[in-house]
Order: structure tokens, then sequence, then C-alpha cells
């Protein structure tokens, strides 16, 4: 279940920006889920999505 929270709207006025949007914070506050919710919306509109979780161990390495 997602909380809507004004950092939803905040990070839709930069979404066509063409800049990289960094969401962090402490562990277990809704970072993933707030993503998550943001993709679903652009996926529906038909909008490419790359999605970057860097608790991944292989992503940080492909990255490093």
């Amino acid at each position: 279940m997602l909380i809507y929270r004004n950092i939803t709207r905040n990070i839709k006025k930069y979404l066509n920006t063409g800049n990289i949007i960094v969401i962090y914070g402490a562990r277990q506050v809704g970072k993933t889920c707030l993503m998550k919710y943001l993709m679903n919306g652009l996926s529906k509109e038909g909008r490419k999505v790359i999605f970057i979780d860097l608790e991944d161990l292989e992503m940080r390495e492909l990255l490093a």
C-alpha cells in the first residue's frame, strides 16, 4: 500500500528533464515502493523505465 506523499508530486516534476533522479534515505521508509509506483505509472503511459537497485551486488560490480 502506498501512502501518497508530497515528494511524489515533486519527483514527477523532474521526470521529463532528462536528469537522473536519486532517491535515498533510511531503510524501510518506502523508497522502493515509491519507485515501483512511479515506474508503473510511466509504463502505463508507454514510457521506457530503468530501475537500478544498488543493493544488488552484481549491479554494483557492473557499475564499478
